[in-house]
């Protein structure tokens, strides 16, 4: 066998067991929300309680994030998420969130849910 044709057949190798056990991003990574988006005050209060007036900002279409989605929850740190319906499509890694609505039903279109985090777990959250 060449060289070229060893290097390939490693790589593709190493390629194929990554597919089965390569590490995937941990349920709600930290994730860094762009300046401009928070100075642009396209953040909004979100729905639910809040006393401090802190905001919350969704972002469709981070880079960082496996499902393009970047959340910041009343102004907390942003964590990587995904969208949802109830609140049990939020057990991720062993990590019960909450599936908590953004954005009411507008225009006919359905309500902007996505899962949040319990409140405990941005207390040992690790921001990279």
């Amino acid at each position: 066998m060449s060289p070229k044709t060893t290097t390939i057949t490693i790589a593709f190798g190493l390629a194929l067991a990554c597919l089965g056990g390569c590490e995937t991003e941990k349920a709600y990574a930290a994730c860094q929300l762009d300046k401009e988006v928070t100075s642009k005050n396209i953040c909004s209060g979100g729905k639910g309680a809040s006393t401090d007036n802190s905001t919350s900002c969704v972002v469709r279409t981070h880079p960082h994030c496996a499902d393009h989605i970047c959340l910041s929850y009343f102004s907390r740190q942003a964590v990587c998420t995904h969208a949802c319906v109830t609140d049990g499509d939020c057990n991720d890694d062993g990590i019960v969130g909450t599936c908590w609505e953004f954005a009411g039903p507008v225009d006919g279109k359905a309500a902007e849910r996505y899962c949040v985090p319990p409140d405990d777990f941005y207390e040992n959250l690790v921001v990279e």
